[in-house]
């Protein structure tokens, strides 16, 4: 379907389809220059003020409370890396499956750039109380606007509609291909009854004109993530469970050397594990939480093959900043990040082509097991829980605050960005939860302590948005 073209970097294969096929569709015609489609699309999204906000956005802890912490901008980077190199890697080994898969390095990474783009300020909890709030105040204003609010969704509305690049124009304008990568969960919001949709979904049902677009070229009923997509998942599932461990450690948190040469240790851990999968629901499974699907005796050997590796084994000692331990803790996370990036593969099935993750279970059970710790020693920790508390306090006022303002005409009150969204009828619980998600966390501090009276700092730090 098409011709091939060889406009890629020297030395890799060349696998995705010209400008003429369906994947590279945009919106809009544009004048070409020398950059292809999906690489156009990378720029975009690394350039846009949607991106930059994510620097001030936490990623597990604040990136201003003791050691550098990675933030949503920084993880979104390294994912969009770890991305990058193994869409390359199974254009490499694998070149047929890879140009039957259409695997665009370009979209794999333009999709991790977009993925966090949503995340309001403050996390997850934030994003919950965001989802409540906007049901509620929907429900009470007789809107179809009932979608709630979900980070996933939030991406893919700011890359189609929130965004600006042309005065005439809403969103980037991205490719078939690359909107399709960011689609983690390719459906629009199902019923409470079905808890895997409800809690988690690709878009709103405002956005779903763009959303169908998107998957123009799939049956209505195809819920399945494309090949990019899949890639950029679980690039995501990587970076995360690696690099916030890597953190944790350095912050003394992880106790690394403790689980490497204690066996009761480790024990404790996968006990807690296995007890959380008992206690979870089904909602909070589909909602994100972290939950350990195998048996105790897999997690033992997750836990063994991570901590008996050279050189993560070398860790015993608690970290306290010697030239040493940083070199062998580079080391230790340069090993895992390599393993899960080359030990992937693409498979074929019924007619089509889908990505493995990993080579085999027990790589998948490593990274789990990962995540695993940062959820026992960083997220149920008493402190980050009371932190939470204040922060979900910060959302709700914020969001109440401006809702009412729109519901009572109070237009001096709103910002610039929120009255236009109004104008253009935007119902009023879309367009605040919009603002709110849009802050930094500094910018939601300020602007709650200024509604508060407890921020008597210049008017000039009033944020534009």
């Amino acid at each position: 379907s098409g011709s091939r073209t060889d406009a890629w970097p020297e030395g890799s294969k060349r696998n995705m389809l010209d400008d003429e096929d369906l994947v590279l569709q945009r919106k809009t015609d544009e004048t070409k220059d020398r950059r292809g489609k999906t690489q156009r699309d990378r720029d975009r999204v690394l350039y846009s003020s949607a991106f930059a906000r994510l620097s001030g956005v936490t990623q597990v802890a604040p990136a201003d409370e003791g050691p550098p912490y990675h933030t949503r901008l920084t993880h979104s980077l390294k994912v969009a890396q770890i991305a990058r190199r193994i869409a390359e890697h199974v254009i490499e080994e694998q070149n047929e499956e890879a140009m039957l898969a259409k695997i665009d390095p370009d979209s794999c990474e333009a999709a991790a750039l977009a993925h966090d783009l949503g995340h309001p300020p403050f996390g997850h909890a934030a994003e919950h109380r965001l989802d409540e709030l906007v049901s509620e105040a929907s429900s009470t204003a007789s809107t179809d606007e009932d979608d709630g609010f979900e980070g996933n969704a939030q991406s893919f509305r700011i890359v189609v509609r929130l965004a600006k690049r042309r005065y005439d124009q809403n969103g980037l304008n991205l490719t078939r291909s690359t909107l399709d990568a960011i689609l983690k969960y390719p459906w629009l919001r199902g019923p409470s009854s079905q808890p895997e949709r409800y809690h988690k979904f690709g878009a709103y049902t405002s956005d779903k004109e763009q959303f169908q677009w998107t998957r123009m070229d799939r049956d209505p009923d195809d819920a399945s993530k494309s090949p990019n997509a899949q890639i950029m998942d679980w690039a995501d599932d990587v970076a995360y469970a690696v690099h916030d461990v890597e953190d944790f450690f350095r912050a003394g948190l992880i106790p690394l050397d403790r689980l490497i040469i204690s066996n009761s240790e480790r024990e404790r851990v996968v006990s807690w594990m296995l007890q959380r999968a008992q206690d979870l629901s089904s909602a909070e499974r589909a909602a994100g939480h972290f939950a350990w699907t195998e048996d105790r005796d897999a997690a033992l050997r997750a836990a063994q093959r991570l901590f008996d590796d050279w050189p993560v084994r070398q860790l015993t000692e608690p970290y306290v900043g010697l030239s040493s331990q940083r070199a062998t803790l580079r080391e230790a996370t340069a090993l895992l990040i390599r393993r899960y990036v080359t030990d992937v593969r693409l498979l074929s099935e019924n007619g089509g082509v889908r990505f493995a993750g990993a080579s085999t279970k027990e790589l998948r059970h490593e990274v789990d097991f990962l995540r695993g710790l940062v959820w026992y020693y960083v997220i149920e920790r008493p402190e980050l829980r009371l932190q939470q508390e204040g922060q979900l306090r910060i959302v709700s006022e914020l969001f109440e605050k401006y809702y009412q303002a729109a519901e009572e005409g109070n237009w001096a009150l709103l910002p610039v960005s929120m009255k236009e969204a109004l104008e253009d009828g935007i119902p009023r619980a879309r367009a605040t939860a919009d603002l709110v998600a849009s802050l930094t966390e500094r910018q939601a501090v300020v602007l709650w302590g200024k509604m508060s009276g407890v921020d008597q700092r210049s008017l000039r730090d009033y944020p534009v948005l």
